[in-house]
């Protein structure tokens, strides 16, 4: 922004802290508005007014510099680089440049969250879910081929950005998001959302064209629900044939209409597993005390038997055998 040959940017990242000394000796003593020097004109009414605090150089909290009292008159205003570290929205002083370029752009989509500070979306929930809706809207919009198109970018009015695919936003929609409960922007775009969903897959004959029924044919829960490019999150695809199911219709399939196993014999083949990797760690056990031998480790510690026929037995014993008992006694 130029206004009288004076110019003033973007600024996204917060000013390193400098001495009043420091800010003036860079400045050169003149205000970083009109250049006038802060020692001219000094008269003795000036020198009692500064006894007061009144003719003090003052800082613009947005640029990081000094300006004279008439060109900062103790205006205030959101500082975006604030915002984007701290989610700070305490309003600060700043010059009239300042607060006339800042007012300029409170509604501009300027501010890119991911290249500034890409942490402020795991540390504002609101920001975050207002991100996942954008992408949804994003996702859909490709496939809004009739008129309806042109409604929706009249009843988002100057946020049309919200139907592009990325994350920048204006300084307007951070201090709404910043009033929580209260906040009418997560509102806004879910009614947008929805809206482009419903006349995609219920209400546009031309636009639901692309949609796609459920492969699992008859066995479909919801015939009649078809499936769309965008609703990637809400389906499973055939490995082999890349064909869409509904989740809920894919987990009860054995098979696939194209022959393939899908994740329905995935809990059979865990049994199949586990029966092996429990057979090996009984094996392991039985070679632990011996197995048919008397080598094993704890075999020193039992005498050694033979293995007898449970049929053979010497005369005299009184074994009775279980095959002996007439099937009535049992």
């Amino acid at each position: 922004m130029s206004t009288l040959g004076k110019t003033i940017s973007l600024i996204v990242e917060i000013r390193p802290y400098k001495s009043l000394k420091q800010m003036l000796e860079a400045q050169h003593y003149m205000c970083a508005g009109c250049h006038k020097h802060f020692d001219d004109g000094k008269t003795l009414i000036r020198d009692f007014a500064q006894t007061f605090g009144w003719g003090k150089p003052r800082f613009c909290e947005y640029t990081g510099q000094l300006f004279c009292s008439s060109c900062h008159t103790n205006e205030t205003a959101v500082i975006p680089a604030r915002v984007l570290h701290n989610w700070d929205f305490t309003q600060y002083s700043v010059s009239q440049l300042a607060k006339s370029y800042l007012d300029s752009i409170h509604d501009q989509p300027m501010l890119c969250v991911s290249a500034v500070n890409p942490f402020l979306f795991s540390k504002v929930p609101a920001l975050l879910h207002v991100m996942g809706v954008r992408k949804k809207i994003s996702a859909m919009l490709p496939y809004v081929r009739c008129p309806f198109r042109r409604s929706i970018n009249k009843g988002l009015g100057s946020r049309k950005y919200f139907l592009e695919s990325n994350d920048f936003f204006a300084l307007r929609d951070l201090i709404d998001l910043s009033k929580g409960a209260f906040s009418v922007l997560p509102v806004m775009v879910e009614t947008v959302s929805s809206k482009i969903l419903g006349h995609i897959t219920e209400q546009c004959l031309i636009c639901c064209d692309v949609g796609v029924p459920c492969g699992a044919r008859q066995a479909c829960n919801d015939p009649s629900s078809l499936i769309f490019p965008f609703q990637e999150d809400e389906i499973e695809r055939c490995p082999s044939c890349e064909s869409v199911f509904h989740k809920l219709c894919f987990r009860k399939l054995t098979n696939c209409p194209c022959g393939e196993h899908l994740r329905a014999d995935e809990p059979a083949e865990l049994v199949k597993r586990a029966s092996s990797v429990l057979g090996l760690e009984v094996s392991g056990v039985l070679d632990l005390f011996g197995r048919g031998s008397g080598s094993g480790l704890l075999s020193g510690l039992f005498p050694k038997v033979k293995a007898e026929n449970p049929r053979e037995h010497k005369d005299g014993d009184n074994v009775i055998l279980m095959d002996s008992f007439p099937p009535a006694s049992l």
